[in-house]
């Protein structure tokens, strides 16, 4: 074998075990490494990033700044529930959680989203997340997590009639990913090298997606390709980077990492319209 044939092969590797780490129980599972086992999780600081950029909404640029933070909690295992008493052997567990918060507006509209998930610090795993969505046309909360033994996504909208349904996957033979969680899950490995490799996953929606409830709780096929994404400027400064572009049909996304730890997200693109980039990161308790 060449060393650009193995080069390619290790680097297929790397991108797998990622993508595995931001699975479902019943995906690939593997130990988390990098970014989420770093000791600098320890000393009880906050990482905030602030982004800036525009949003497309009806065909019209949306001013729109955002805000990704990301920081430990510790999780009662049977509930999920956050624990005020820190951390209680045998009863809970370490996680990450990660809140991005985006708001834009255009015209005297304005639109407001929040998402959390929390991770399970050891394997990466999504454990739950909660979503909202404020605007002229009402509002909207989501919760996607265990309940009764199965993934449950539940809906409450101002608008429409509350629905609870079970998330529903095409199969097992794909890692499971959600795709709030990418901003993180996709750091750990962000330097994985220059060789552009990719790997098909079954891709759970954002709540805040837009979708209907119902297609909110199917994941859907995709693949996501990792390659150098070369010297990237945005305000923060300019950065070497790794790009991930996940695509589902027709639609694709692209986010840039900061090659450098911890990986920052340095700019992402949506399909549906976000254009965010770097502003300022910083840590705080």
């Amino acid at each position: 074998m060449t060393r650009v044939a193995i080069a390619g092969a290790i680097a297929a590797g790397l991108l797998s075990c990622a993508l595995a780490l931001a699975a479902t129980p019943k995906s690939r599972s593997a130990p988390a490494r990098g970014f989420a086992a770093t000791l600098s999780w320890e000393d009880g600081r906050t990482e905030i990033s602030d982004y800036v950029g525009i949003t497309f909404r009806r065909g019209q640029p949306c001013s729109t700044r955002a805000r990704l933070v990301i920081g430990t909690v510790n999780l009662f295992s049977e509930t999920l529930a956050e624990s005020d008493e820190g951390p209680i052997p045998g009863r809970t567990l370490e996680a990450l959680k990660a809140s991005f918060l985006a708001d834009d507006s255009a015209g005297g509209d304005s639109h407001h989203e929040m998402a959390s998930i929390v991770l399970d610090r050891t394997t990466l795993t999504p454990r739950k997340e909660t979503a909202a969505r404020i605007e002229s046309a009402g509002i909207r909360f989501v919760r996607v997590g265990p309940k009764k033994g199965r993934l449950t996504h539940e809906d409450w909208s101002s608008r429409d009639a509350d629905r609870e349904q079970p998330v529903t996957w095409p199969g097992n033979d794909r890692p499971h990913v959600w795709t709030d969680a990418l901003p993180v899950t996709l750091r750990a490995w962000a330097a994985a090298g220059s060789v552009t490799t990719a790997q098909d996953v079954y891709l759970l929606p954002s709540p805040n997606a837009g979708l209907s409830p119902g297609a909110a709780a199917q994941a859907a096929p995709a693949t996501i390709s990792a390659a150098d994404g070369g010297d990237v400027s945005v305000p923060a400064g300019r950065f070497a980077t790794r790009r991930f572009v996940v695509t589902t049909g027709r639609a694709s996304d692209t986010l840039w990492f900061d090659r450098a730890s911890p990986h920052a997200l340095l700019r992402l693109h949506t399909a549906a319209g976000t254009r965010l980039e770097l502003q300022k990161t910083t840590r705080a308790r």
